[in-house]
């Protein structure tokens, strides 16, 4: 067992039978009502000899014994199956299953400040330097975390805002958070003026970058010289990742608009360069600016169908890197989109 006692393995139950949380990899299974029964008495007493199995449905069990032999989670000989990793239970609430919704969250978002050291005129968050708020303390925000992590989470993700502009105590939880075995991400816009590594360190899993087009559409979205400064973080974290035994995965991320979408194609070469994936994810109309920039319904369908193009030369330079959308994907059936409606789509859901 590691140093801190905590198991890699978290089981819920939900209104469908259960989840099963895997923090090796932060994955998660479904699981039947017969897969989630027969998980928590193992679970609960290590093991189960065969002959009390007697009655059972063979081809559920053989189901069962495949999807868990693929995790790697149990082991069996000709007697019994025994439990190779330890697995936390999670007591599920008074209230859950009267309606068909998750008992909890598989990933939380912590809008930990909307203060940001840039003025974006499309935020959508309107984020900006002179935001005034008052913030969470250190041990406010370990209460809360703490609360998640009892309920069975995957995921903590910070964003803001800019989240780095809080570091003295973002670095901290998110070491924190770290001890829990949860998966840590972070939203960037790379403006950092603080030594990088000081946030590699911590352990943070994932770290997601803004970039909206080359050098001259970035800059007169996001302010001069900031394109040079989101260019010197990506380089940071390469070479950080070269000599790395734990790389962070990086994430491009660009807000597409009518002033960008003939860029893509250069976020996606820089993806590229520095071995990230790009998520696209189309502007919404939040004020009234953005709903100058928000892709007409043609200019969409062109957009996507242009990114399915991209998608192949990608996968002849580079098969690792992925190009993602953020809403549905009309022109690739394969890759499931967040969102179920056509575009332009209810914004208010």
């Amino acid at each position: 067992m590691r140093a801190n006692h905590l198991p890699f393995f978290v089981l819920r139950k939900e209104y469908f039978g259960g989840i099963l949380l895997n923090m090796k990899n932060y994955s998660y299974t479904l699981l039947t009502p017969f897969e989630y029964k027969l998980l928590k008495i193992l679970a609960t007493e290590g093991k189960i000899k065969f002959s009390k199995m007697r009655g059972l449905n063979f081809s559920k069990l053989k189901n069962f014994l495949k999807k868990m032999k693929s995790l790697e989670v149990l082991e069996k000989d000709s007697e019994q199956i025994t439990l190779k990793e330890e697995i936390r239970v999670i007591k599920p609430p008074l209230w859950a299953f009267k309606s068909k919704k998750l008992t909890a969250p598989l990933k939380v978002y912590d809008t930990c400040t909307r203060k940001c050291n840039l003025m974006c005129k499309h935020c959508y968050a309107r984020s900006n330097p002179y935001f005034e708020e008052k913030r969470r303390s250190i041990s406010q925000n370990i209460k809360i975390i703490k609360k998640f992590y009892e309920v069975g989470i995957l995921e903590w993700n910070f964003t803001g805002g800019e989240p780095t502009l809080l570091r003295k105590s973002l670095f901290p939880l998110i070491k924190f958070i770290k001890k829990l075995n949860l998966k840590v991400s972070l939203n960037t816009n790379g403006i950092w003026d603080f030594d990088p590594h000081l946030l590699f360190s911590t352990g943070v899993d994932e770290i997601t970058i803004s970039i909206d087009g080359s050098k001259s559409i970035h800059e007169k979205r996001r302010g001069k010289g900031t394109f040079r400064k989101v260019i010197e973080t990506l380089e940071a974290l390469y070479d950080y990742n070269q000599s790395s035994h734990k790389p962070i995965k990086t994430i491009l991320n660009m807000c597409v608009g009518k002033d960008n979408v003939k860029d893509i194609e250069s976020v996606v070469q820089i993806g590229l360069k520095y071995g990230c994936d790009v998520k696209f994810v189309p502007i919404k109309p939040v004020n009234s600016l953005s709903k100058k920039l928000m892709l007409s319904r043609n200019e969409y369908f062109s957009f996507v169908k242009n990114l399915s193009n991209l998608r192949k030369k990608i996968e002849l330079k580079n098969p690792r890197i992925d190009l993602l959308l953020n809403h549905k994907d009309i022109f690739n059936y394969s890759r499931i989109g967040q969102h179920t409606n056509p575009y332009p789509f209810d914004y208010s859901q």
